[in-house]
């Protein structure tokens, strides 16, 4: 019995199962990271005019909505399915949530973005440094909490820990800390909320028969 054969048939059906359901997907689906404002438009508009082929007025004849209802700094958070990364965005500062839209949403230019805001270029790509900066902070936190839960990482999220690997040791370090001072800030809760209970008791009168 030729079982390479049979091997092989069986590798060849498999194949021809992921092609059907990748064009199926392809065809079905339009993702963010599928999609590049500059050259997503038909050259000269000769097939589809322009803006009829725009990638959100696709998305949006498609009924996927999200990238469009969100489409503002403001409310971009809620574009990310990650709520650990949507929380880290939605907590900056709102001038920081405006210089991230329109520099990696929009595709501004520093120059751009400065003119707009009356700014020196200098000055955005200072800011933007530093942005980026707690940003890493705070996404290097998420990805060491879950080092130890079996959590499933993507190819970018393995690379940024293997770039930032100098830095968990002391990121555990103060992860562990953390960890430790909230439990003693629930433990303090927790008694006081025993002792206003037991406050609250005390201080009601006794009913009359």
């Amino acid at each position: 019995m030729n079982y390479t054969k049979h091997f092989e048939d069986v590798i060849k059906q498999w194949d021809h199962l992921d092609d059907n359901r990748e064009r199926k997907e392809r065809y079905h689906e339009i993702g963010r990271e599928n999609i590049d404002s500059r050259k997503d438009v038909a050259p000269l508009a000769i097939v589809i005019p322009a803006p009829i082929d725009y990638s959100y007025w696709r998305q949006l004849m498609k009924g996927d909505f999200i990238d469009i209802i969100f489409n503002c700094p403001f409310e971009m958070h809620e574009s990310l399915a990650d709520k650990d990364y949507s929380k880290i965005i939605y907590k900056l500062k709102d001038e920081h949530k405006e210089l991230l839209y329109f520099l990696y949403i929009r595709d501004y230019s520093t120059q751009k973005l400065a003119a707009m805001r009356n700014q020196s270029d200098r000055n955005i790509r200072g800011v933007r440094s530093t942005v980026l900066g707690q940003i890493e902070k705070k996404v290097l936190l998420v990805l060491a909490d879950r080092l130890g839960q079996d959590f499933p990482f993507t190819g970018e999220e393995r690379d940024f820990l293997s770039r930032h690997a100098k830095n968990l040791p002391t990121v555990l370090e103060k992860l562990d800390i953390i960890k430790k001072i909230g439990v003693i800030v629930r433990k303090i809760a927790r008694e006081q909320a025993k002792l206003e209970t037991k406050q609250d008791k005390n201080n009601t009168p006794a009913q009359e028969d």
